[in-house]
């Protein structure tokens, strides 16, 4: 942005005066660091002279180093191995940085990707658990249903007998089967 050689303001128009930029870009002036600097040159010219100027203030370019000096003086700031220790930490610590937000960012996927299989596989087993328990449930109401046609479906003991047709002794487990049911036997004797 153009400044006014006199005032320094800024100037700003939508309307350039190429005739006034053309005298004043050709003036004469000194360096604004006029008290170190002897530079003297036209105004268009100071731009490009403040990029190049030993005695103009700049900030290190390392990132994150907050030092400022005169241009002059960044090589001595750049070649100090306390400064240079401290460029590899803050590079160091920025990498750093990064990799805990990619593995934090890995992590959060790998832990949510993990939840949904265990959601997934709590539902398999909850649905095959289900459709086993009805089963069971169907399987005892069929047995329900008949021990009922067989005498009346009341749980009180029977008394065996071994001339029943479709009762018989089921070798070595203890175990009576009546029209399918299995029955633990009694311990009492016939």
């Amino acid at each position: 942005m153009a400044k006014c050689p006199n005032c320094r303001v800024a100037i700003t128009t939508n309307n350039p005066n190429y005739l006034g930029r053309e005298i004043i870009g050709g003036l004469q002036v000194r360096c604004p660091n006029s008290t170190k600097c002897n530079w003297t040159g036209r105004v268009d010219d100071i731009e490009g002279h403040r990029n190049t100027c030993l005695y103009e203030t700049i900030e290190c370019d390392v990132e994150g180093c907050t030092h400022t000096c005169l241009r002059k003086d960044m090589a001595n700031h750049l070649s100090d191995i306390n400064v240079k220790l401290q460029h590899v930490e803050l590079k160091y610590d920025k990498k750093l940085k990064e990799i805990e937000t990619e593995c934090a960012r890995m992590m959060a996927g790998k832990l949510a990707e993990c939840e949904k299989k265990y959601e997934r596989k709590m539902e398999q087993m909850e649905t095959k658990y289900q459709s086993k328990f009805t089963e069971y449930e169907n399987k005892l109401q069929e047995y329900e249903n008949r021990l009922q046609t067989m005498g009346g479906g009341d749980n009180k003991k029977r008394k065996r007998s071994s001339s029943a047709p479709d009762k018989y002794m089921v070798e070595g487990c203890g175990i009576d089967e009546i029209n399918g049911v299995y029955i633990p036997i009694p311990l009492y004797s016939v």
